[in-house]
């Protein structure tokens, strides 16, 4: 059969088309195989004209000096292999949220105004002006999809998104890792202890990645900015568990100054810091564990941003920046653990970046700082920075690569025309205002005429002064600029005007016990202490008398019982007594104790003390002794003191007793407080007991304590009866209503039930939330116990860490003195120096040489070691960072600088940016 024209022409245009087809196929396929770079050259043009995309990841509290990243080998081959790594990284304050405030407007703290983790951060001001100049919100108005994720800063209490951010998941608080809450876009969510759902820093990498992931899909021609801002290292350091058994006695962080001690040279903290004791030293240990697990969590969070990166094929195209917020000492110079000093162990942090102008695998010297961090951003996204920013962009370093230079052992050496600067200020202070109204203050007072405050006027007594003497109770001491009163450590006991108490007559004769006095004590005195009080005196009161004239009786006897024989016996006895005598038989018994104590309170021993472990144990031994004895010496002195009080003159000595003196009679029971004019006549048949107040003090404190002991446990019987109660009450509304629903359920329906749902578990829940407010009530009891006036304190036991590895080394309360801590300091980074000045409130200086030949570990303050000149210097270096503003002010104008020490003068600056250059930085 022969096919239609219809029919051929058909066939004949579906062969064409094949063949078409077969062609393009082929062609495309030998094009692909021969020149793989020309079908994308378009693609890669439009990719160098769209901008990147900028990611930064910020650890908390993360060091460099005790190891930490030697934790972190996918971030040192990701980062660090594939970027930069910067050796010189600082912080200008080492405290969480001046130090991240200053990340996010890069300013100096003196220019933010957030000056500590309370003062104005998240403040109203911090609202209304440095917030909303973030880079952050600079890069949102530039079309980046920008977003938040993880730690913001410690006050940040959810009820607002800040400015600048469209995807924001903010954690509220302090650093958490369980049991925490965040700010979704507005909305808060309570997360509990559940590990797969609720782990903090899993929880920002999966976030991120999704929000980048999603980004890409809705908007795929938009650059992506995100900040993961982990809580690790940070306390509490709640690791993931499947690294709880890593990092096992590991000592990365016992530096050469890790319980480097004493140090009397430094400041007041230093001095006053002791050595750390077995104890803290295991503690010391073990959080250096606890905080390399917890970086293990982010280092695969890194990890997988970069993978995540890869697959979309965004890697190439992106910024990756890792830091820290600041460095984080653990037992150097004997300071247990913490931050906010100026040594390089607290504000040295890691610093990373890789990115398409970086160059591969590369340590770069030169000195970057938290302050660079925005002005290095917006420089990357092609975005002008603003004039009042203090730090200045990095990029320019590696753009054009002709500014650097890399050598065969990638060293990185910056060779641009622009000069880098050599030094910067490291502060911590008070916010100005604060000092200037004290000073305004003073100033008015003086120019009315007024006198000066009452502090001042006190202070100038020299009852006042240090050291404290005998008998004296406060001293006057000048706390950052201002005159405070503190009590002396060891206070003289106050004089008391002598009181009476009355105890029962004791009834000599068991015949007529009483059955209701069974059980009660009918004396003052217990047996044990008659028998030592007549011990005391057959060996002092009748010393070189006859043993037969003394009489076995009651020690406490009324006034009418006192025996002439008695108080001629007692006179003689003191009028024999040489006090010298005494005293220099003690001195000869006591020995020489090889130790004395200075006029400033400072314990000097001689070196024999310490020549080996031996003989300071034997020395301590000997102390103890010592003390023994003079316990046993002042316990003979007050019993004399007592007896002498108990002893009442003749009649004829009756006009001797001065108005003060107070004599107790007791008749009956019945106590009364009798004047010279109450030494009439008694009667003869009363037996009368007279026991001082100071004889009973501690008597009555014990039942003082017993009393409030017997009402502590009749209140805690009440409360557990009414919780009883409660409880009785709520379980049977809460059957009574169940009991419909469970009566018409189907067995088999309770496994698709979620019982952590219904209203009655819910309910439920109140009694857990009063078990864990009763464990927070018995944890703020320790807090309260463990506080000392000035000093920052924590307590550790057995229950702070809730995951594993497990503290099990007993309680512990540390107080470290980290308050007032307020200082502003000038760090020198050049070819021929390496130096850190400081200036502290108090007024004391502190400078290290930290030259490779000098003090590397910052253990020696060579201030003495400046002449004038070069003292000079410093000091006008640090004034004139504490008031700079902008880049031109705070870091053009030091770059760089020379300190010739060993010079009588420091060099002359060296060049500056021109004006015409000030906006390339």
């Amino acid at each position: 059969m022969i096919p239609s024209n219809r029919c051929l022409r058909t066939i004949v245009s579906t062969v064409l088309l094949c063949t078409i087809l077969l062609q393009y196929c082929d062609g495309r396929s030998r094009h692909r195989t021969s020149s793989p770079r020309r079908q994308s050259k378009y693609q890669l043009e439009s990719r160098r004209e769209r901008k990147p995309n900028i990611i930064l990841i910020m650890s908390d509290d993360q060091d460099v000096l005790l190891g930490s990243m030697g934790a972190m080998n996918k971030t040192r081959r990701l980062l660090g292999d594939k970027g930069a790594n910067f050796i010189n990284a600082f912080v200008t304050t080492p405290l969480c949220c001046p130090s991240r405030s200053s990340i996010l407007t890069g300013q100096y703290v003196h220019n933010h105004g957030v000056y500590s983790n309370q003062d104005h951060c998240v403040s109203d001001e911090w609202k209304a002006g440095p917030e909303r100049r973030s880079f952050g919100a600079f890069l949102q108005n530039a079309n980046y999809r920008t977003g938040y994720f993880g730690k913001y800063l410690n006050r940040y209490d959810g009820t607002y998104v800040p400015n600048g951010w469209v995807e924001w998941v903010g954690l509220l608080q302090n650093s958490k890792f369980y049991n925490y809450t965040l700010n979704r876009n507005g909305q808060l969510f309570n997360h509990g202890h559940d590990y797969h759902r609720d782990y903090l820093p899993d929880l920002i990498a999966n976030d991120s990645v999704t929000f980048f992931k999603l980004s890409k899909m809705a908007y795929p021609d938009n650059p992506i900015h995100m900040v993961l801002s982990m809580p690790g290292p940070h306390g509490p350091e709640d690791g993931a568990p499947q690294f709880a058994q890593m990092f096992q006695n590991n000592q990365w962080h016992r530096t050469e100054t890790w319980n480097y001690n004493p140090n009397f040279d430094k400041h007041w903290i230093m001095q006053y810091t002791p050595p750390l004791t077995d104890q803290l030293k295991t503690f010391t240990d073990f959080l250096q564990r606890k905080r390399l697990i917890t970086l293990q969590s982010i280092d695969d969070a890194v990890a997988k941003v970069c993978n995540t990166l890869e697959e979309l094929g965004e890697l190439d195209n992106t910024y990756i920046i890792y830091t820290s917020d600041h460095g984080y000492h653990l037992g150097q110079y004997g300071m247990v653990k913490g931050k906010s000093n100026p040594y390089d162990f607290d504000v040295r942090v890691p610093f990373y970046i890789r990115g398409p102008k970086i160059p591969a695998g590369v340590d770069v010297p030169n000195i970057v700082l938290n302050i660079d961090l925005a002005p290095t951003i917006l420089n990357l996204a092609g975005i002008p920075i603003p004039p009042y920013m203090d730090g200045t962009s990095i990029v320019k370093l590696f753009d054009p690569p002709s500014n650097y230079k890399v050598t065969k052992r990638r060293k990185f050496r910056y060779v641009g025309r622009e000069p880098w600067r050599d030094s910067f200020m490291i502060e911590r202070t008070r916010s100005p205002e604060e000092w200037e109204q004290y000073f305004r203050k003073r100033q008015k007072e003086l120019e009315r005429g007024k006198k000066p405050p009452k502090t001042d006027e006190e202070c100038s007594l020299p009852e006042m002064q240090l050291p404290c003497k005998p008998g004296q109770t406060k001293y006057c001491v000048e706390d950052e600029g201002m005159i405070k009163i503190r009590k002396c450590r060891v206070a003289a006991a106050e004089t008391k005007e002598p009181k009476c108490r009355c105890t029962k007559i004791r009834n000599t004769n068991p015949k007529n016990d009483n059955n209701n006095n069974k059980g009660k004590r009918g004396s003052s005195m217990t047996k044990a202490e008659k028998r030592q009080q007549r011990v005391f005196l057959r060996d002092h009161v009748n010393q070189g008398g006859n043993a037969d004239n003394y009489r076995p009786g009651r020690f406490l006897r009324g006034r009418r019982d006192v025996a002439q024989q008695d108080i001629d016996d007692l006179s003689d006895f003191a009028g024999s007594y040489d006090l010298q005598f005494e005293i220099s038989q003690l001195s000869a018994i006591i020995g020489d104790t090889k130790c004395r104590v200075l006029t400033n309170d400072t314990v000097v021993c001689d070196e024999e003390v310490f020549e080996s472990k031996k003989s300071l144990v034997e020395h301590k031994k000997r102390i103890d002794e010592q003390l023994q004895l003079l316990r046993e010496q002042m316990k003979n002195l007050q019993e004399i003191k007592l007896y002498l009080k108990r002893v009442q003159p003749d009649k004829d000595d009756k006009e001797k007793i001065t108005k003060e003196t107070h004599i107790c009679r007791c008749e009956g029971g019945l106590a009364v407080t009798a004047d010279r004019d109450l030494l009439a006549d008694e009667p003869d048949n009363t037996d009368v007991d007279v026991v001082y107040e100071e004889d009973v003090d501690g008597e009555e404190e014990e039942e003082q304590q017993r009393r409030k002991s017997d009402k502590k446990k009749k209140d805690r019987t009440e409360r557990r009866r009414n919780r009883q109660k409660r409880k009785a009450t709520f379980e049977d509304n809460f059957a009574n209503e169940a009991e419909p629903f469970f009566e018409d359920a189907d067995s088999n329906d309770f496994e698709d039930i979620d019982i952590g749902n219904t209203k009655e578990t819910q309910t439920l829940t109140l009694l857990e939330r009063r078990r864990i407010r009763k464990q927070e009530k018995k944890k703020s009891k320790h807090k309260k116990d463990c506080s000392v006036e000035g000093m920052n304190c924590f307590t550790h036991d057995g229950n702070h860490w809730k995951t594993a590895p497990y503290w099990n080394h007993g309680y512990m309360c540390v107080c470290s003195n980290t308050v007032n801590n307020s200082y502003s300091c000038v760090r020198t980074i050049n070819e021929t120096h390496d130096l850190l000045y400081c200036e502290f409130i108090t007024k004391f200086l502190e400078y290290y040489d930290m030259r490779p030949s000098k003090d590397p570990h910052q253990k020696i303050n060579a201030i003495y070691d400046l002449s004038n000149n070069e003292r000079r210097y410093l000091t006008n270096q640090v004034h004139h960072l504490k008031s700079c503003t902008g880049y031109s002010h705070c870091t053009e104008e030091l770059s760089p600088h020379y300190i010739a020490i060993g010079h009588e003068a420091p060099m002359e600056p060296g060049p500056t940016l021109s004006d015409s250059d000030t906006t390339h930085r």
